[in-house]
């Protein structure tokens, strides 16, 4: 067979490259005209405006930790259903870590030696899972900090309960957004 009959034997394909050669391996827009990347960008921003206001009336100090919830819902997605399995794992990694950061950081509360010792167990064990499980990574990054506020003297309870309260605060702001 020559080269002219495999042209005209093989499959048309009709393709039109993109005007702009970085928008090649963009997915479409939901919105005509508007990259995905502006759409994500307009939505976190507008999440996490939302977020803030909502942090701010539960806590005035630790509002960010609500913003911080936006921003890490929304890294790495591509797609409103990334998002909200993203928001769920937060969110249940969180409440997990809660709940376990209340035994732990009253248990070890007091011997530096061994609160030091857990942290890095937390640290070591939220690295290593974090590309098994967003939600695995979470729950001891939750630990890690439930130690860290023991070590520093400010650990409670309530505490916790505030982080869980505005990490769910920033994860619906995301999922809805």
């Amino acid at each position: 067979l020559t080269k002219a009959t495999l042209a005209l034997t093989a499959p048309c394909e009709t393709t039109t490259a993109p005007a702009n050669p970085a928008m090649q391996n963009e997915a479409p827009s939901v919105v005509p005209g508007l990259l995905p990347t502006t759409r994500q960008a307009i939505q976190v921003s507008v999440a996490a405006a939302v977020a803030m206001v909502a942090g701010e009336l539960i806590s005035p100090i630790r509002w960010y930790w609500a913003v911080i919830a936006v921003f890490v819902v929304f890294s790495g997605t591509v797609s409103s259903g990334d998002t909200m399995a993203k928001a769920w794992a937060r969110a249940a990694g969180t409440a997990l870590g809660v709940a376990g950061g209340i035994i732990l950081g009253t248990t070890l509360s007091g011997d530096i030696r061994v609160e030091a010792a857990a942290m890095i167990l937390c640290l070591f064990s939220a690295m290593y899972v974090t590309t098994l499980s967003y939600a695995a990574m979470t729950f001891f990054i939750t630990l890690l900090i439930s130690l860290l506020y023991a070590l520093l003297g400010e650990f409670s309870a309530a505490l916790l309960l505030t982080r869980l309260e505005l990490t769910l605060i920033g994860a619906v702001c995301g999922v809805l957004a």
